[in-house]
Order: C-alpha cells, then structure tokens, then sequence
C-alpha cells in the first residue's frame, strides 16, 4: 500500500526520482487549480443571490467547461 503522494515504478529502485515524478505530478494539479479557482472567485454571490444559486450557478457553468 503507498501513502498518498508517493509514486513508485515496477523496476524503480531510486527513491529520489520517485519522490521528483511525485512531486511533478503534485505541481502539475497546483497550475491546473490555480487556472481555474481565481475564475470561479469572481463570480461569488452578491448579498441578492443565495448560496444554493451560486452553487447551482458554478456547477452549470462547470458542466459548460467555462472555466476551463
């Protein structure tokens, strides 16, 4: 069983470039998230809209691919 964030190869004996593969990977969903989440910020609800339409809002628009 590995622990989350590791990585390991059939046939890789080098801890260090697991650790590297992992943390590449770790990085790689960090700018993924950092395109999207600063978006879907700015459309946080004003005080007329309530948390369920926004929800109901963010998930339309996801399902849409518009903050992709």
């Amino acid at each position: 069983m590995h622990k989350i964030g590791e990585a390991s190869f059939v046939g890789d004996q080098n801890p260090h470039m697991a650790a590297f593969i992992s943390l590449k990977c770790d990085m790689l969903v960090v700018e993924e998230l950092n395109a999207i989440v600063p978006e879907a910020i700015k459309h946080f609800p004003t005080k007329k809209e309530t948390l369920l339409g926004m929800l109901d809002t963010l998930s339309q628009r996801l399902k849409k691919g518009e903050f992709v």
